[in-house]
């Protein structure tokens, strides 16, 4: 008996106990009715479904809220509109403007450039032809052609400067007188005449062959100090077989000019046994009729030297102060032939 009782108790106990859980289940599914009911209100406000007066007033606060953001916004995208209705037609013009000034711009500089360039190139002419008239200035024998050959014996090869020929003899002493690009070319021969039969006729040694074959411009003829040596000393003879020798050099295919030179003063008396005065006089005027008859230009060596005995390492052979005297009277003739 007594275990029943005490079995109704704990029955008893255990109903009170559960029904505490139930009630506060049934709270809780209230209240996820609640909320599944506020979230159909908030996203689904057309169905209109409100369980709650506080969610309805924080409802109405957000539209509120909400409501001048999007008037502001509005405003504000009117008012872009408006001024890109008016701001970009100005833009526009403004742009075809700025474009059409680049444009002039552009052009007016093309045609300064022009000007400019037209300037440089007359400038650069102008500047030219100083130049090549400054360089004629610098060097009166510019227009002498490129190529002289000096023809001649012992004083054109340059016995007397022995030792310094190759920076004395008359041949090097002009050709340093002579413009860029010109060149004068020694064929001188020691012991050589003019006389095809004396004691070294030039026409049988190499250097008159080697001068013709260098293609001359300008053939310089220095020959007869040897041919007053000979025994059978005759002016006439002189003359006529200069006058080959130089007809020979005339005939070439390069046309060369040529200058006839006298034999210079001797002031040796005792050299070849003795060249008289008369003999001496007689060679030149046969080197001046040479010239004269061609019309070719002479350079009197003799009259140059007569008084300068100076000028001479032996009284037949010029030192350099001697060939520096030639060749100034050398240079002189050929600026005038070819003058600036």
């Amino acid at each position: 008996m007594a275990r029943h009782m005490a079995q109704d108790t704990r029955r008893d106990k255990g109903r009170a106990g559960a029904r505490p859980t139930r009630e506060a289940a049934a709270r809780g599914g209230s209240r996820q009715v609640a909320r599944r009911d506020v979230h159909d209100a908030s996203a689904g406000g057309a169905r209109g479904v409100v369980h709650s007066p506080a969610l309805d007033a924080d409802i109405r606060t957000e539209r509120r809220s909400v409501a001048p953001v999007l008037l502001l916004t509005l405003a504000i995208a009117l008012f872009v509109a408006a001024t890109l209705t008016i701001v970009l037609p100005r833009l526009r013009g403004e742009g075809t403007s700025s474009f059409a000034r680049q444009q002039g711009t552009q052009t007016e500089q093309s045609a300064a450039s022009g000007a400019t360039n037209g300037a440089s190139a007359a400038s650069a002419e102008e500047s030219s032809t100083a130049t090549a008239a400054t360089a004629t200035q610098a060097n009166p024998a510019a227009n002498v052609p490129h190529t002289i050959a000096c023809v001649g014996d012992s004083i054109t090869y340059g016995y007397g400067v022995d030792d310094t020929r190759d920076t004395d003899a008359y041949p090097v002493l002009l050709q340093n007188k002579l413009a860029a690009g010109q060149e004068c070319l020694n064929f001188g021969y020691s012991g050589a005449c003019a006389l095809s039969d004396g004691k070294n006729p030039y026409i049988a040694t190499q250097e008159y062959y080697d001068a013709m074959s260098c293609e001359p411009n300008v053939v310089i003829v220095m020959l007869g100090t040897n041919d007053e040596a000979s025994v059978d000393w005759d002016q006439a003879t002189y003359e006529e077989q200069l006058g080959e020798i130089v007809d020979t050099y005339l005939s070439l295919d390069s046309s060369p000019q040529v200058v006839v030179m006298t034999p210079a003063r001797i002031f040796a008396d005792d050299w070849a046994g003795y060249i008289s005065d008369e003999t001496q006089e007689q060679a030149r005027d046969g080197a001046t009729n040479v010239a004269s008859s061609r019309g070719l230009a002479c350079v009197d060596v003799y009259a140059l030297t007569l008084d300068h005995p100076e000028w001479f390492t032996d009284g037949v052979h010029p030192n350099k102060e001697g060939n520096e005297a030639i060749v100034q009277a050398v240079y002189d003739v050929l600026v005038g032939l070819y003058p600036a």
